[in-house]
């Protein structure tokens, strides 16, 4: 199968019609259409910046930078446009009166008898299709209907799946660039700059939004750095957030901070509070239950929301495309085990020794691996080097979230120390 065409753009402050132009010049075969009206004729996209993306993820990143929503006519006719946009509050209501309470002058939403359940819910400023399906979502054992301007909640349908954790398959060549950053007093539009100057295989979009206008970065000094650790450092330093949006696209943001303090409340009022304090949009199942005690101090949002689920019980957030976090009940699965590799080898930079370095080669390469034989023959190797490499591991196993991935740590340091 042909790989799909790719993009290259690099516009700022350009109207919509004509970054579309661009998709039509280099995507042939493909009709890209602009819902006209007073919104599409006054929206600007501050910076699209894009070399050689696969075109649907770079249409993304476009309808993400103009807050639009892509309409899938066909196959080879796609629409970008702006749908009517909801805000709703409501705490364990029953469905009906959720749909109800969607249903507005621009869309109608209706759930049939059969369909049961109540949901604790934020949304500001949702596109409204986008805010029914994390419903149904949330709901599970229903699906929904679209017409134009209306949706329908039946019952029936199977429970969305939950986003498995993959190991990276990025092309060596692409791993292996390295970057070199020595600025003072610089921006974080100019230090993502530099990173697209010097990771030519990687696009980067960034959401500043998170930042204040005179926000500068004191200092950001490596030499000679693989630009993965490059950009974990910056982002520690800056707060940032990178997300994956695809094997060539990241996308640069900031999430707001919270401080907070709770003692055995329940766990949907903790969450709204967040969802204030963070502006963040959210959709809570009926079986998300229980009570919490717990403080958080100038966290990011993200990181406290995992601390609120964590804290309350067998809970998780699925965090969408469209920014709507989804609370359910479970588990997300284990991290890939080749981040578990990039951590031990950031704890062998931070201790080096001639010996570390070269057990790490062998951990990355092996528990990087999808087959079980060869992680095992990475073990073997790093169990024979000794008490180094159990102190290494060891750390990186504290570190570790996900019992899977702790017990394949577990079993590395038992046959390091010798244990059967």
């Amino acid at each position: 199968m042909a790989a799909p065409p790719c993009v290259t753009i690099a516009l700022r402050d350009a109207g919509l019609d004509a970054v579309l132009d661009e998709f039509r010049r280099q995507v042939p075969g493909v009709t890209f259409e602009l819902e006209k009206n007073a919104w599409t004729a006054a929206c600007r996209v501050r910076e699209l910046i894009l070399r050689d993306e696969p075109w649907r993820s770079a249409l993304e990143a476009l309808a993400d930078a103009a807050s639009a929503e892509i309409d899938e006519v066909s196959a080879t006719q796609l629409r970008l446009v702006r749908t009517p946009r909801l805000c709703l509050v409501a705490s364990k209501a029953p469905i009906q009166t959720v749909a109800r309470l969607m249903s507005c002058g621009f869309v109608r939403v209706d759930a049939d008898p059969a369909v049961m359940g109540t949901l604790s819910l934020s949304m500001n400023d949702v596109p409204w299709k986008a805010a029914v399906q994390s419903i149904v979502d949330a709901l599970g054992a229903c699906h929904v209907e679209f017409e134009a301007n209306a949706a329908h909640i039946l019952p029936g349908g199977t429970p969305a799946p939950v986003p498995v954790a993959r190991g990276r398959r990025h092309s060596r060549e692409r791993e292996n660039t390295t970057v070199t950053f020595n600025v003072r007093e610089a921006s974080v539009a100019v230090l993502v700059a530099e990173f697209r100057r010097q990771v030519p295989c990687m696009n980067f979009v960034l959401d500043d939004s998170g930042w204040a206008a005179d926000f500068l970065v004191p200092e950001f000094a490596v030499a000679g750095q693989p630009w993965r650790r490059a950009l974990r450092a910056f982002a520690e330093k800056t707060g940032a957030a990178v997300d994956e949006l695809s094997s060539t696209l990241l996308r640069v943001s900031r999430p707001g901070r919270v401080t907070f303090g709770f003692k055995t409340a329940p766990v949907a009022e903790v969450v709204k509070l967040l969802a204030r304090l963070s502006r963040i949009n959210f959709v809570m199942s009926p079986d998300v239950d229980g009570t919490v005690t717990i403080a958080i101090k100038d966290m990011p949002w993200p990181e406290a929301l995992d601390c609120i689920l964590k804290a309350a019980g067998r809970f998780m957030a699925i965090h969408r495309r469209d920014g709507i976090v989804r609370i359910v009940a479970g588990e997300l699965p284990p991290p890939p085990v080749i981040e578990v590799a990039e951590m031990v080898e950031d704890l062998v930079r931070e201790n080096p020794s001639q010996e570390s370095g070269k057990t790490v080669e062998a951990l990355i390469a092996g528990l990087g691996s999808d087959e079980i034989a060869e992680r095992d023959a990475a073990m073997t190797k790093l169990c024979a080097k000794g008490a180094c490499v159990a102190r290494i591991v060891g750390e990186a196993w504290k570190k570790a979230d996900g019992m899977e991935l702790k017990s394949l740590l577990e079993r590395v340091i038992r046959r390091l120390w010798g244990e059967p």
